[in-house]
């Protein structure tokens, strides 16, 4: 392997691993304290599509894909404050950047290796690509089963609670109908008629509850529905822009990015006096960033994660994510949300 300059001392010892090195399945790559690179496989190589030179010398960041790059270095900063070992799947999965400019799932092993009273990172990578695939397909497939069975049993006890009482109201009243008089007569008809029409569209919305839902609208179809609803308040329609695979984002973080939007863009309409504002979705294996930016007045500070933003906030929270405002009087506002998509919040690793 070639090393980049060390002490002699730290060529042998680091030599001796080599061998191990280039043996093991997952890429593994050893960086020092300052985030630089010494130390390749052939399988680093392999999996992220640098030849070796291009790698040793260089910040680690350069295997990461641009947009997780700033928040990696202060991440691992802190790892090297307070080293440990980390075990593989124990801790949050990250993507990886590959020379092609694509990226990649992938899931990550750390431990501290000290030479000289130095101490190093040996980090182990594995693409994990097809495993969160599978898994991503398992899980909407199971909440597409639990919307359906839901929507199922609303109808069953609309149609078999509902819809009986008022047909059997309904058969109550025409049966007293003919021993009234006139006049009361034509106010119970009047009655009879209302609940023939109310279950009239109850059966109609049965009908609708147990169709299939139509899952081919695609998140695109949805996100871009929505911010032509919200410019009618806004008075002007934002830019919008959509990098990656929105469309595959699973359920649960579906919803609470059109919650987010929705909010974001109601405070743009409700309080910036903007005239422009734009939305950028950005997907990556397992992280979502969406910012919406406005040239309006900008936010004071203490209204900044107040009301509707702090449950925005605590939502992002909730997918092991957050929310950032950035803002200026006169200068405009930029919001920040990013999340997680493919981990669950007990499984991630906040220093990661």
């Amino acid at each position: 392997m070639t090393l980049v300059p060390m002490t002699p001392e730290k060529i042998e010892t680091v030599t001796m691993l080599s061998a191990v090195v280039n043996a093991a399945p997952d890429g593994l790559l050893i960086v020092n304290a300052e985030g630089l690179i010494l130390l390749v496989s052939d399988q680093v190589e392999e999996l992220f599509g640098y030849t070796r030179d291009q790698l040793l010398g260089r910040p680690v960041e350069v295997l990461l894909p641009a947009v997780t790059r700033a928040v990696h270095v202060v991440h691992r900063s802190r790892y090297v404050a307070h080293p440990a070992v980390r075990s593989m799947g124990s801790g949050l999965a990250l993507a990886g950047g590959r020379a092609d400019g694509t990226a990649f799932a992938a899931e990550v092993s750390l431990s501290p290796l000290v030479i000289e009273d130095e101490t190093l990172v040996i980090a182990a990578v594995r693409d994990i690509s097809d495993r969160l695939e599978l898994e991503d397909a398992a899980r909407t497939v199971e909440v597409r089963n639990r919307l359906l069975e839901e929507r199922d049993r609303m109808a069953t006890e609309l149609h078999d609670t509902v819809v009986q009482r008022i047909f059997a109201s309904g058969m109550r009243i025409e049966s007293v109908i003919s021993s009234v008089e006139s006049r009361v007569a034509d106010r119970l008809g009047a009655v009879v008629a209302e609940l023939d029409e109310t279950m009239r569209e109850l059966r109609s919305a049965i009908v609708g509850l147990q169709a299939h839902r139509d899952w081919d609208k695609g998140v695109r179809g949805r996100l871009l529905e929505l911010v032509r609803e919200e410019s009618d308040h806004l008075g002007f329609e934002p830019q919008v822009g959509f990098v990656g695979d929105v469309d595959g984002l699973p359920a649960e973080v579906i919803e609470h990015l059109i919650s987010t939007l929705r909010q974001a863009l109601s405070n743009v309409a409700r309080h910036a006096e903007a005239t422009s504002a734009s939305v950028q979705i950005e997907v990556v294996p397992r992280l979502l960033v969406a910012t919406v930016t406005d040239n309006g007045s900008g936010m004071a500070p203490d209204v900044a994660y107040s009301g509707g933003l702090n449950t925005v906030r605590r939502h992002a929270q909730e997918l092991s994510g957050d929310l950032s405002i950035g803002s200026e009087p006169g200068a405009g506002t930029v919001l920040v949300w990013s999340v997680h998509t493919g981990a669950k919040p007990d499984e991630l690793d906040p220093d990661q």
